[in-house]
């Protein structure tokens, strides 16, 4: 079963409150987290650029130096995690969420390429007062 519902960032300030508020739509709508985000090679750059350093960190609990440049592959709340996935077909500040009951099986998007195997991936989480 895939479930999408595509949205559009409004204000590169607040991206990931409206991530993470489009998540939670979808979660109350749909009784599923989406597990995908899907957005083009543009808004990626720009989500890397507007990323937060204190909110990312790497698969061992790691901060980025605060001068590099980083590249996020994922996306995440204490009660979701959405891998990052390009379909340069979707316009700029546009991302779909995907609840993908098999995200290993065949889908549209492709992996966001590794741009050098010696950077680390990265993730952003989402920083809220609930």
């Amino acid at each position: 079963m895939i479930i999408k519902k595509t949205h559009s960032i409004e204000n590169w300030k607040s991206w990931d409150h409206e991530i993470h508020h489009a998540i939670l739509a979808f979660h109350s709508h749909y009784s599923f987290y989406p597990n995908i985000m899907l957005a083009s090679d543009i808004t990626y750059n720009r989500i890397n650029i507007a990323a937060k350093k204190e909110d990312v960190k790497n698969d061992k609990g790691e901060k980025p130096d605060p001068n590099m440049y980083i590249n996020l592959s994922a996306f995440a709340y204490k009660d979701y995690h959405l891998d990052f996935c390009v379909d340069n077909n979707l316009g700029d500040k546009v991302f779909s969420l995907v609840y993908d009951s098999e995200p290993d099986g065949d889908g549209d998007g492709e992996p966001i390429p590794e741009d050098d195997a010696l950077f680390d991936e990265y993730q952003h989480n989402v920083a809220v007062n609930d």
